[in-house]
């Protein structure tokens, strides 16, 4: 596991001076939360559009099928003419 306390993640450079290893807990901890943030925004950009289409799509085919009714009554109309004529 890897010890994220920077005391005892200092690295010696070429004279002797300390530098931090790792960065502190903190910070990781706020990318992290920072990148869940964007990916949460993007999901739900994305969420957002396909519902928008969705519900488009349920909207013609709704139409449709009321267009579909409209038509079938026509011809059961136009059927009963041709039979009282004949």
């Amino acid at each position: 596991m890897i010890d994220m306390n920077v005391e005892n993640n200092c690295m010696k450079d070429g004279e002797g001076e300390t530098s931090p290893g790792l960065p502190h807990e903190p910070v990781v901890n706020e990318l992290i939360r920072k990148k869940a943030i964007m990916a949460t925004a993007t999901t739900d950009l994305l969420i957002g559009k396909v519902v928008a289409i969705l519900e488009n799509e349920a909207a013609s085919i709704a139409g449709v099928g009321h267009q579909v009714d409209e038509i079938k009554q026509e011809l059961v109309f136009m059927l009963a003419l041709l039979i009282s004529i004949s």
